[in-house]
């Protein structure tokens, strides 16, 4: 039986295999585990600069966030899950899924998946992993045609949302012709993942012993929205402060704007200010806006699943183009960010 689980001392020979496209030397950068302190060295003014030059850049965010940021869309509680499952069996349930789902997408899931031996990384949890809040991640080499996706072997129902998660990425840069997205497009990277995470966790419900655990990933992403949504609302309370320090010439750096929020604010709104002096919110906005939109997607699932395939592979293959001309083909199919996202919520409480 083939071995999954990669040992970080198979790195170096793996590496040099002359089969393995060196576009993908750089993926195996994660295997060290160390905490990207990059963004933490440019200091905590250029950080804030970096938020306000991405939303200002991305102007059709921030009304959306604004008004979904309300005390009334509450976090959905739920407890972890801890269902064990191992990797051939997550493997098999995503490959029938997929098969079940659209016949272009898994025609181009499949080729992948097929080569899940020499392409997949399957990595044993380790403290270093785990602290880092790495679960997984899709690589793609336009020059090789392919891609690396690598994930955390958690041995439970998470691990085969991850598994759905980055296999979706794999399979929508396929679908496009291997060729990446726009960098201007951030804001809608996840749109191709996370619908398809929504759409597996409703079969896994139908179709597996998982009910439960897929019902608790569904809550997660809901959690995921609120999340970024508040998120991204405090740059601007962020702003304020770190102006009137400057006025009144106290010091400006990472730990005396965190010290100075805890003086302002709860111990939740100094919690998002430190995530926000500590990666740019470009990093998080992914996740909550692409969700926003394959929520909408997920709701047309519901009604019209061949519909919604049709306007999610428009979608893709839209997400070559700059940020607006996305949002506007989003716009003319019909679908706004965040419309249905109570509809979504009051279905999770079911």
């Amino acid at each position: 039986m083939t071995k999954y689980v990669w040992d970080e001392k198979l790195i170096t020979s793996y590496m040099l295999d002359p089969d393995i496209s060196p576009e993908f030397e750089e993926a195996f950068a994660f295997l060290e585990y160390k905490r990207d302190t990059s963004v933490e060295k440019q200091g905590a003014l250029r950080v804030l600069s970096r938020d306000i030059s991405f939303i200002a850049n991305n102007p059709f965010v921030y009304p959306v966030f604004d008004q979904i940021a309300t005390p009334e869309l509450k976090y959905m509680r739920f407890k972890s899950n801890s269902s064990k499952i191992s990797i051939n069996e997550a493997l098999r349930l995503m490959n029938f899924f997929y098969a079940d789902s659209d016949a272009e997408v898994y025609n181009c899931f499949r080729p992948i998946f097929d080569k899940r031996y020499t392409n997949l990384m399957v990595v044993s949890p380790n403290k270093k992993n785990q602290a880092s809040g790495y679960s997984g991640h899709c690589y793609c080499s336009p020059k090789a045609k392919d891609v690396l996706i690598d994930v955390i072997d958690t041995s439970n129902y998470e691990m085969l949302a991850v598994l759905t998660h980055e296999f979706a990425h794999a399979t929508a840069f396929g679908y496009r012709g291997f060729e990446l997205d726009s960098e201007d497009n951030i804001v809608f990277d996840e749109i191709e993942s996370i619908f398809m995470e929504l759409v597996a966790n409703n079969w896994f419900m139908q179709n597996s012993s998982y009910k439960k655990e897929a019902a608790i990933e569904m809550k997660k992403i809901y959690n995921e929205v609120l999340d970024c949504a508040r998120l991204f609302l405090e740059v601007s309370d962020l702003c304020d402060m770190v102006g009137e320090m400057h006025s009144e010439h106290k010091k400006v750096n990472m730990r005396s704007i965190i010290e100075q929020a805890r003086v302002d604010y709860t111990d939740m709104r100094a919690y998002y200010i430190k995530r926000l002096l500590s990666y740019p919110i470009e990093y998080d906005t992914p996740y909550g806006y692409s969700a926003l939109i394959a929520i909408e997607l997920y709701q047309i699932y519901l009604q019209d699943p061949k519909a919604a395939f049709d306007l999610y592979k428009r979608i893709i293959l839209s997400n070559k183009k700059t940020a607006g001309e996305t949002n506007r083909a989003i716009s003319q199919m019909g679908i706004t960010a965040g419309e249905h996202l109570e509809d979504f919520a009051r279905s999770l409480k079911r």
